[in-house]
């Protein structure tokens, strides 16, 4: 119910949004055109196939777990699986941002600034979710035990393994954005369909034939989608605009790099201190932004992307020295 009525005000915020901005624009069925509409409509299947796919590959998940293990098992794995939702949730709305500026640049053949904006969107994506996922991964039996209780730390590992792989997977949400202005959707969808259609039946042999458990259904999902990442949607990027999958590529290894470093010294002081109450653990996490955060903005950006970044949180805009 609540999914419904929040959809129902995204799209009545939808429309009213078209009309303040927009209220030149009128849908008229005679001023439709059946060979651009015929186009439309082949995108929007397409759209709507990659949909299925994604829901096969990263929504089945649960399902899974309760028709195979049933639903004490289904609910440990629902907590767990929040974290994962919550980064996607957020790598999305992240990525969003650049969708229009990667569209326009397309629209207008700017080939200098699709590349850069596709890049420079995967790399402050993966960059900005590196943080969290490293925490999450470092601090997971701490975080378990304070928000569920001592005895949920056992699913320390299965968080590990549903939210570290997000960090090559979310980066590369910005790249759907080019696909879809340049119409090359259909790699990237029909992909996604196969993988979604052939990921239940490897997450019950994982699960079950191999005794792998909740984590053999985890794993499949995640090495899926991981290997859609590397096989279509950095090809397909390069396809698109001539050296945007390579730089892509280094700015996915920069991203998993930076995660792996925040991860281990999460890690480290999880051990080191154990925090067993929000306090605490908030504390260590602003202690690791307060020193990484400053270090990652300018090791791992150059002036031209801190200039972005300064425009993008509108600050004023000052010399780097």
């Amino acid at each position: 119910v609540g999914a419904l009525i929040a959809a129902a005000i995204e799209s009545i915020g939808t429309i009213f949004t078209w009309k303040r901005l927009t209220p030149f624009l009128c849908v008229r069925a005679s001023e439709f055109k059946p060979s651009i509409l015929r186009r439309l409509l082949g995108t929007g299947a397409w759209t709507i196939i990659g949909q299925i796919g994604t829901l096969l590959l990263m929504s089945i998940d649960l399902l899974l777990v309760n028709r195979i293990f049933g639903p004490e098992d289904g609910g440990l794995f629902a907590l767990a699986l929040q974290w994962a939702l919550l980064l996607r949730l957020i790598a999305n709305v992240m990525a969003g941002t650049f969708t229009p500026t990667i569209t326009h640049a397309y629209a207008t053949r700017a080939s200098n600034l699709v590349k850069n904006t596709t890049v420079q969107s995967i790399k402050f994506v993966g960059l900005a979710i590196a943080f969290p996922i490293g925490m999450i991964c470092g601090f997971s039996d701490s975080l378990l035990s304070i928000w569920l209780g001592i005895d949920f730390s056992e699913l320390s590992g299965l968080l590990i393994l549903l939210t570290a792989p997000l960090i090559v997977q979310l980066p590369l949400t910005p790249i759907f954005a080019l696909a879809l202005a340049a119409d090359r959707l259909r790699a990237i969808c029909f992909s996604t369909l196969i993988l979604g259609i052939i990921n239940p039946f490897i997450a019950w042999f994982l699960a079950v034939p191999l005794g792998w458990g909740m984590i053999g259904i985890g794993a499949s999902s995640g090495a899926l989608y991981a290997l859609r990442s590397f096989l279509i949607d950095l090809p397909l990027a390069e396809k698109i605009e001539k050296g945007t999958g390579k730089e892509s590529t280094k700015a996915l290894f920069l991203a998993t790099f930076v995660c792996a470093i925040i991860a281990i010294i999460s890690w480290i002081i999880n051990k080191a201190l154990s925090p067993d109450c929000w306090p605490e653990i908030l504390f260590c996490i602003s202690a690791i932004l307060a020193i990484a955060c400053p270090s990652v903005y300018f090791a791992a950006t150059n002036p031209e992307e801190r200039l972005a970044v300064k425009k993008l949180i509108r600050l004023p805009i000052a010399s780097d020295n």
